[in-house]
């Protein structure tokens, strides 16, 4: 399923479709890769879908994915909007690569 929300997003981006999607990685505290449910496959998706809006001059959430640790939803809920990724780092080292590409840190 998400996989395939994220090809919708690379489709979106290659048509300039206006309607705006958001995928967003939750994490746990987990320090392993062990479980994540991060596969190949959709790794593969994410950097693709990530990397090509950061080389245009987007930024970590512009490009419709955020990746990060569970603090960000009760924050998000707390606060009432959607929040960026900046600081909600994860712990998983599959996810902190990929919130690394998105946040450009």
């Amino acid at each position: 399923m998400t996989s395939k929300l994220v090809k919708e997003l690379q489709k979106q981006k290659q048509k300039k479709d206006s309607l705006q999607r958001t995928v967003v990685i939750l994490c746990d505290e987990s320090t392993t890769d062990d479980g994540c449910g991060i596969t190949g496959g959709l790794l593969k998706d994410l950097k693709a879908v990530i990397g090509s809006n950061v080389a245009s001059g987007g930024g970590g959430g512009s490009c419709g994915i955020l990746v990060v640790n569970f603090n960000w939803l009760f924050d998000c809920v707390t606060c009432g909007e959607l929040l960026g990724a900046n600081d909600y780092e994860p712990k998983i080292p599959i996810a902190k690569s990929l919130w690394e590409l998105g946040t450009k840190k």
